[in-house]
């Protein structure tokens, strides 16, 4: 009798199922009109190793649920998609002596910044 692989949450013991595997994704949302941020999401590829499903936004501290790896390439990238969200950009740019920062969408539209 072969040997059945079952991965976690799939309910079939069908010996034909491939394991899972998953990728981390980076890519641009729109911000505002032409502003663009970064994210990133872990992806489940199929057999033939083509993305279908995006399965939820990926932190250093979730990939390893996934078996993904982290290397300093990752390591890197999901500093700059931090460093980059709309909050650490308001604090960035908040005022010395101003209670809150001033939002990432009203920065965008004064033609000081």
């Amino acid at each position: 009798m072969p040997k059945r692989w079952r991965s976690k949450g799939c309910k079939s013991n069908s010996p034909y199922l491939s394991p899972m595997t998953f990728h981390v994704v980076f890519d641009l949302y729109p911000f505002a009109e032409n502003c663009y941020l970064p994210s990133a999401h872990i992806v489940q590829a199929d057999r033939t190793g083509q993305l279908s499903h995006l399965i939820q936004k990926a932190l250093p501290s979730t990939i390893s649920a996934y078996q993904i790896a982290s290397t300093p390439v990752l390591e890197r990238l999901f500093g700059l998609v931090e460093l980059l969200q709309p909050k650490a950009i308001e604090a960035k740019f908040k005022p010395p002596k101003a209670k809150m920062p001033t939002p990432l969408a009203r920065l965008l539209s004064e033609k000081d910044t």
